[in-house]
């Protein structure tokens, strides 16, 4: 994938990788639910996810 993308293509590719990014987040917040400790770094991960986008 070049580095140079239209409008549609990064809008394409940016919604592939964010549904990959919520893929990801949202089975690590399973894994992780039951500690509280993890709740914390999940809420973090999130505001770092919302940053991203």
């Amino acid at each position: 994938m070049g580095c140079i993308l239209t409008g549609q293509q990064w809008r394409k590719e940016a919604l592939r990788s964010s549904q990959k990014i919520a893929c990801i987040i949202g089975s690590i917040a399973v894994g992780l639910l039951q500690s509280s400790v993890a709740q914390v770094a999940i809420i973090h991960l999130g505001a770092i996810a919302l940053n991203l986008v």
